[in-house]
């Protein structure tokens, strides 16, 4: 099966783009890279990140600022917009998470009735974060870690190892697990990196490889990675209650 990034450069080679895509998953550097890439190759032929500004792109960064309805006027202003290297204009919006209700209903109305030369493209961690019009009006592309080249550190490492032992256990072997995780030491390494966080991130990965199969895990588990986000959570007690949904 191609990357998702294989499957994008194919259909814009083919010109086969859709005018609108949601990436998500949990690596949202690699998916902004993809996007840029993508924006790259439209306008100038080479499958690589941007060298200077693009005639035709607009890259926002959400996590760095508001994304309020303002900001999405400004979309419309662009995209609105004839291209002038590319076929098509492209806005690429990471961190959409961020997006206040009313500017996903501003971009919802962009969305309804696009420009022909539209190509709009949203990065988020999980779906559940955008209203249901504006993720009907998408194609969803998921990215797991494993399709983004990247060098994994050695507290990812150990995490991707438990997640495997962890998904190939019983109820009991899982929750040891869990339990091990949390209160060792080695939950923390030189460079302060917590396998825990790591650990919810790729079990994630793995549970939407099937999603149908693992719908209620990941409702909850997503839940709950944000819920962990309080220092003052008990992490384990949070990561012990996705057991039951999961096969």
């Amino acid at each position: 099966m191609d990357t998702p990034e294989a499957s994008l450069k194919k259909l814009a080679k083919e010109k086969a783009l859709g005018q609108g895509y949601i990436f998500h998953g949990v690596d949202a550097q690699g998916m902004f890279a993809t996007a840029q890439m993508l924006a790259s190759f439209l306008e100038t032929g080479g499958w690589q990140l941007p060298s200077g500004v693009l005639s035709d792109a607009m890259f926002v960064d959400g996590t760095k600022q508001e994304l309020g309805v303002d900001v999405a006027r400004e979309f419309t202003n662009f995209l609105y917009r004839f291209p002038d290297k590319s076929a098509y204009r492209t806005l690429v919006v990471n961190g959409a998470t961020d997006f206040t209700p009313q500017a996903q209903n501003a971009l919802l109305k962009i969305s309804e009735e696009p420009p022909t030369h539209a190509l709009i493209i949203l990065i988020v961690n999980e779906l559940t974060v955008l209203l249901p019009p504006l993720l009907s009006r998408f194609q969803k592309v998921f990215f797991a870690s494993g399709d983004v080249q990247k060098t994994f550190s050695p507290a990812e490492e150990e995490a991707k190892l438990l997640v495997q032992n962890f998904l190939a256990g019983n109820p009991k072997s899982r929750s040891d697990i869990i339990k091990e995780m949390v209160t060792s030491e080695r939950d923390i390494d030189t460079k302060g990196e917590k396998v825990v966080d790591h650990f919810t991130r790729f079990l994630i990965e793995e549970l939407y490889k099937k999603p149908e199969e693992n719908w209620r895990a990941l409702k909850h588990l997503l839940h709950r990675q944000q819920v962990m986000q309080d220092y003052s959570t008990n992490k384990r007690l949070q990561l012990e209650s996705v057991i039951q949904f999961i096969p």
